[in-house]
């Protein structure tokens, strides 16, 4: 079976999403503290849920995750 169900996993101050029927043979996992996740839940409202955007890319750099969208 598969799909794009995600899983979310809490352990102490991080959260984890992975897919929950890969296709991969080696799953990929994001790993996130719970502030970084609180800021890309408010980020994903803001520019994605409102705005509809035909694309969006989630970048992870200097420890920061940041949406960007495209029309």
């Amino acid at each position: 079976m598969t799909g794009n169900i995600t899983a979310l996993e809490r352990d102490g101050d991080f959260v984890f999403l992975r897919d929950l029927y890969p296709e991969e043979e080696i799953p990929t996992v994001l790993k996130m503290t719970k502030k970084q996740f609180g800021k890309i839940l408010t980020d994903w409202e803001d520019k994605v849920i409102k705005l509809k955007p035909k694309e969006v890319i989630i970048i992870y750099e200097n420890d920061q995750f940041t949406i960007e969208t495209i029309n």
